[in-house]
């Protein structure tokens, strides 16, 4: 009697503890029995960013181009006004371009050049150099501007004005901007009662 006693206990004692496994995992949001089992329970879900509960993690929410998670928006230039107007896109995404835009990105280039520039200080010839600058339509320079290398770097200066020309050149092709085809000589320069200038 005693042996059948002990024997339902410990019957009763495994039953609990299997029960007891197979209670859902809180974190799963399926509910799923997470415990090795016979039927067709066994799984984890995950809930995504989207709040879309499920097991397979090749279906994962993602972020559409404006940031919104499980979003479809197009993103582009919603001004209608602008050059590269994009009727399909439903986010402006900050790339529409204007001209009075454009030339002002241009026109703070030049200012950035001409700051770098400064006064072109000099004790002899030798410390004036020239660089090309701005790119005319047809073909050529602007103007060539005459600084110091006593008080400019002229590697940073080239690569400045490098960018201000090649965006000069891509607005005059953009807005179809013309120009006459004279040709600009590059200037003479010296250093005139310490500072150089270029005839």
């Amino acid at each position: 009697m005693i042996k059948r006693i002990t024997l339902l206990l410990f019957i009763a004692l495994v039953f609990w503890d299997c029960e007891e496994a197979r209670e859902p995992n809180p974190i799963d949001c399926g509910g799923h029995d997470t415990w090795v089992t016979f039927d067709t329970e066994g799984g984890f879900a995950y809930l995504d960013s989207c709040g879309v509960c499920d097991d397979d993690p090749s279906n994962d929410c993602i972020k559409d181009c404006a940031g919104e998670w499980g979003g479809n928006n197009i993103c582009g230039c919603t001004d209608s006004t602008s050059i590269n107007y994009n009727y399909q896109a439903t986010y402006n995404d900050g790339s529409c371009h204007s001209e009075s835009n454009d030339f002002a990105q241009l026109e703070q280039l030049e200012l950035e050049i001409i700051d770098i520039i400064s006064i072109p200080v000099c004790s002899d010839d030798n410390n004036c150099r020239f660089i090309g600058f701005g790119a005319k339509p047809c073909g050529g320079y602007w103007e060539y501007l005459v600084y110091s290398i006593v008080n400019v770097d002229s590697t940073f200066l080239s690569n400045k004005v490098i960018q201000y020309n090649e965006l000069n050149d891509s607005l005059n092709i953009q807005y179809e901007i013309l120009s006459d085809c004279d040709f600009v000589y590059p200037p003479n320069v010296h250093c005139d009662n310490g500072a150089c200038v270029g005839n």
